[in-house]
């Protein structure tokens, strides 16, 4: 896939913008971290592009049950654009990482590292550069 105003093969650069999370009846995580994704040639700005969060943290809530109903919380720092290059095709997958802080008001916590890559072809169609 070529750069549309550089016409170099396009390698991506990402920076984070923002992020939701959000704790689910089963015991999951969900969300999304969103980053803006530009040409690391020519700087030219893509677009938006959204990776889903999604994290199950059914053991630390079921751990977490007892007679008193606890109040989690679920905060995300550190959030980053990542990349994963495929050794056998040499495609650049796009992708965050962050990390995720589940928390109730008793005190008790946990942190997670999460990351996620998407598939190139998927991106491109987003970025309506497919």
């Amino acid at each position: 896939m070529l750069c549309p105003q550089c016409n170099k093969e396009l390698k991506f650069e990402g920076e984070f913008y923002s992020s939701i999370a959000e704790l689910n009846s089963s015991g999951e995580i969900e969300g999304e971290v969103c980053i803006t994704l530009s040409c690391a040639e020519c700087n030219e700005e893509l677009g938006e592009y959204t990776i889903e969060l999604e994290l199950d943290i059914t053991n630390f809530s079921e751990d977490h049950e007892d007679e008193n109903e606890h109040d989690l919380t679920v905060d995300l720092e550190d959030e980053s654009f990542e990349e994963y290059v495929d050794t056998d095709t040499q495609l650049q997958h796009p992708g965050a990482s962050a990390t995720v802080h589940v928390s109730c008001i008793c005190g008790k916590s946990i942190s997670y590292a999460w990351s996620n890559y998407d598939e190139p072809e998927d991106v491109y169609k987003e970025l309506g550069l497919a």
